[in-house]
C-alpha cells in the first residue's frame, strides 16, 4: 500500500548541516526532539534520516528547504544496497587488473575498467577482544599454608577503537572486496611498503585510483590522494558506509 511506504531523507551535497539549522528543523519531526540534532548532524554522510512515512518526509524536507538544506526523498525500497562483501587480506595493483588472493594464495583478475568505486577512511567500531589477567587458584585439595599460584584467565571484552577501512566496489555493484587494513599483506608494495599500515593503506588507495581513474573516491579515498595525505574520521562504520549508498544512490540517478 502507497500510504505504507517509508522515505529516508537524502543530502543533497556531502557538506555537513549546521546543527542550529537541524534543531530547528526537527521542531516538525514527530518522535525528535531538539537534542537529536547534534547526534544527527555529526553523523550525517549523505542519508538524514530513514524509515519516515510520507506525511513526515514531507514536512521535514519543507522545514529543511527552509533551514537552507537541500534534500531529496528516496523511498526506502530504492535505496542501493550493499554489494554482497567478500573478506580480503592480500590484493596487488598489476598493470592490466587488480589481482585478488584467496585464504590459498590462489588469484584472480578484475580488469580496472570494473572498479567503479574506492572507498577509505578510519571509523570508530565496537569490538571484542581477548583480556587476559591472573586470577589465584582456588585452594582446594591443597595444602592451605602454600602460597596460592597464580594462573591466567581470559575473557572477552567489549571495546570502541578506531579501525582503518578500504572498500573496493565492482560496476553495476556485482561485487564488494571488503579490505581487512588490519591483517593485509602488502608484499606487492616492494621496496616501498613502510612500517606504519596506515602509510602502506595510502599507497594501496593511490595505486586503485591511479589504475582505475574512472572510479569514483568516497572523501577518505580522496583525502589520502592529497599533498600531504591526510586522514578522514567517521564517526561510526554506519555513517562509513551510508556515504557508500549515497553515493550509489547518486551514481544510479
Amino acid at each position: 500500500m502507497k500510504g505504507l511506504t517509508k522515505y529516508a531523507v537524502l543530502q543533497a551535497t556531502l557538506e555537513l548541516p549546521e546543527v542550529g539549522r537541524l534543531q530547528r528543523a526537527f521542531a516538525s519531526l514527530p518522535g525528535f526532539t531538539a537534542a537529536d540534532a547534534p547526534i544527527l548532524a555529526n553523523d550525517a554522510f549523505g542519508i538524514l534520516v530513514k524509515n519516515l512515512d510520507a506525511q513526515a518526509a514531507a514536512a521535514f524536507q519543507g522545514a529543511l528547504r527552509s533551514e537552507g538544506i537541500g534534500t531529496e526523498l528516496v523511498p526506502m525500497s530504492a535505496l542501493p544496497p550493499l554489494p554482497p562483501a567478500k573478506s580480503v587480506r592480500r590484493l596487488a595493483c598489476g598493470r592490466d587488473a587488480l589481482l585478488v588472493f584467496d585464504p590459498l594464495g590462489r588469484s584472480f583478475p578484475v580488469e580496472w575498467q570494473h572498479v567503479m568505486l574506492v572507498a577509505a577512511g578510519n571509523a570508530r567500531v565496537r569490538e571484542f577482544r581477548p583480556v587476559t589477567k591472573l586470577v589465584r587458584a582456588p585452594l582446594s585439595g591443597r595444602d592451605p599454608l602454600d602460597q596460592p599460584a597464580l594462573q591466567p584467565q581470559t575473557h572477552r571484552r567489549e571495546e570502541s577503537i578506531v579501525k582503518p577501512l578500504l572498500e573496493i566496489i565492482l560496476a553495476r555493484g556485482v561485487q564488494r572486496f571488503s579490505v581487512e587494513v588490519d591483517r593485509l599483506l602488502f608484499e606487492y608494495l616492494g621496496a616501498r611498503k613502510q612500517a606504519e599500515a596506515w602509510a602502506n593503506l595510502t599507497l594501496v588507495v593511490r595505486d586503485l585510483l591511479e589504475h582505475a581513474p574512472h572510479a569514483l573516491a568516497n572523501r577518505g579515498a580522496f583525502h589520502l590522494q592529497q599533498e600531504p595525505p591526510t586522514g578522514f574520521d567517521y564517526p561510526s562504520k554506519n555513517a562509513f558506509f551510508e556515504e557508500i549508498i549515497w553515493m550509489l544512490w547518486k551514481m544510479k540517478g
